[in-house]
């Protein structure tokens, strides 16, 4: 096991066992790999929890994520359930495709989509397809969505990065709700101009409307 400390003035002291024995490297859109863990949380580690480890570009950008994350639940924005910086510098946070969901984005795009030789880089499985079926259906409804979140977000005074600012996560029972889940690079404290919020939509569709 190896043990982490949360490092968070806002949270009460706790640690985190993390069985290494469990732990598995994946890449999710740009930066460093990060890694789906096992562990135990809390004062007396009595919480079992599936994280996602995630190293970031520097403690500037790991405060910046916690910032961001705290800004967001304070404000009713839809994020994971729980993020905490740990004392080696790692963000870990809630893992929530530990149920069968599936985070779609601009990393998943790139790989399920047909490249530009014909070729899928993997099979379409059963929740592809449901996702692929919600694009082609409920495009009205997911845009109404995201721009309710662009909406939150710009009255928090949040600028989402503009490479990928929202995701939708879709559960294996077919239901789905938009998060900003790539959050490292957001800004804090400003105050978006309506260009920027339209900016978050396009992107999205622009990034969703390739599989239908």
């Amino acid at each position: 096991m190896e043990t982490k400390h949360i490092q968070d003035p806002d949270e009460e002291a706790c640690t985190v066992k993390v069985d290494v024995s469990k732990k598995r490297k994946f890449y999710l859109g740009g930066g460093k790999p990060k890694h789906f863990v096992e562990a135990s949380v809390g004062k007396d580690q009595d919480l079992k929890m599936s994280l996602v480890e995630k190293e970031t570009l520097s403690e500037f950008h790991s405060d910046m994520m916690l910032k961001v994350w705290k800004r967001c639940r304070q404000n009713n924005i839809d994020v994971v359930d729980f993020m905490a910086k740990t004392s080696d510098g790692f963000i870990i946070m809630s893992n929530i495709t530990h149920d069968g969901s599936q985070i779609y984005g601009r990393s998943l795009l790139h790989t399920i989509k047909s490249d530009d030789h014909g070729e899928r880089k993997r099979d379409v499985n059963e929740l592809d397809k449901k996702f692929i079926n919600l694009m082609q259906n409920n495009h009205e409804k997911i845009n109404q969505a995201a721009l309710k979140i662009a909406e939150k977000t710009a009255s928090a005074g949040i600028i989402l990065p503009s490479d990928d600012p929202l995701d939708l996560i879709l559960h294996p029972d077919g239901s789905w709700q938009i998060m900003p889940l790539d959050i490292e690079n957001a800004v804090l404290d400003s105050a978006p101009s309506n260009e920027e919020r339209a900016r978050d939509i396009e992107v999205m569709n622009k990034k969703m409307w390739h599989f239908s």
